[in-house]
């Protein structure tokens, strides 16, 4: 059996032991802090490395998309809604005929023009033949146009639109009698469209596609601007 001095030493021995434990673990959770402190900062550090390589093309790539949409390219990637306007085709002669298509699309040719068709004139051989020249619309209003149709001439057309675009001459075997008897005569087509009157769809595939195919070329080619305006120290 222990005497009392011995239990005293043995109390005392724990007591040490206790404290020694207490240290220990002081310490390991400790190092488990400044581990955890260190590990942080790296990953901070690495974070904020990458934003700084990657912050200037994000930007760059926000720019452009910015810039494509602002001149009326659209958003890339993105099928935008846009306004289809109704889209006219007037047709108007000098004998008071007046014809009208319209679709919401533009015409495949809007170019307006004015042409003159001649007099029927009877051939040796039988056949007949008239003058048709095309003039084209270049700054008058419809109105203009409309009264030239029905008050002027082929000579004063020049003096208007200047040289003829196309200048043929027509021929045919049988006429009926109204055609022999029509006179010369203006013909115009005219083309326009109505702001007001339109409805809304999808921008095209091939537009989208074809501005998606370019905005990626275009940032691709300013992503090399970063190399040269910002230095990068690591």
């Amino acid at each position: 059996m222990l005497n009392e001095k011995q239990k005293l030493e043995q109390k005392q021995m724990l007591i040490e032991m206790q404290k020694e434990i207490q240290q220990l673990e002081l310490e390991i959770k400790h190092l488990k802090t400044e581990n955890f402190k260190m590990n942080l900062l790296k990953r901070l550090n690495i974070s904020i490395c990458t934003a700084r390589l990657i912050a200037p093309y994000l930007l760059i790539a926000e720019i452009m998309a910015l810039l494509f949409s602002s001149v009326g390219g659209g958003h890339p990637f993105i099928r935008d809604n846009m306004k289809q306007r109704l889209s006219q085709r007037k047709e108007i002669d000098s004998f008071g005929n007046i014809s009208y298509e319209e679709q919401y699309q533009e015409f495949g040719n809007t170019q307006g023009t004015i042409s003159y068709f001649g007099n029927w004139i009877p051939k040796d051989d039988g056949f007949f033949s008239r003058e048709v020249k095309t003039y084209k619309i270049t700054e008058i209003s419809e109105d203009i146009v409309e009264i030239i149709v029905n008050n002027t001439d082929a000579i004063s057309l020049e003096k208007v639109f200047g040289e003829p675009i196309s200048s043929s001459i027509q021929t045919k075997n049988n006429l009926t009698e109204d055609e022999l008897e029509k006179p010369e005569f203006l013909q115009a087509v005219i083309y326009s469209q109505i702001d007001d009157n339109f409805i809304v769809v999808k921008e095209p595939i091939e537009f989208n596609s074809a501005v998606t195919a370019l905005y990626i070329l275009t940032t691709l080619m300013a992503f090399t601007l970063p190399t040269y305006i910002f230095p990068f120290d690591y």
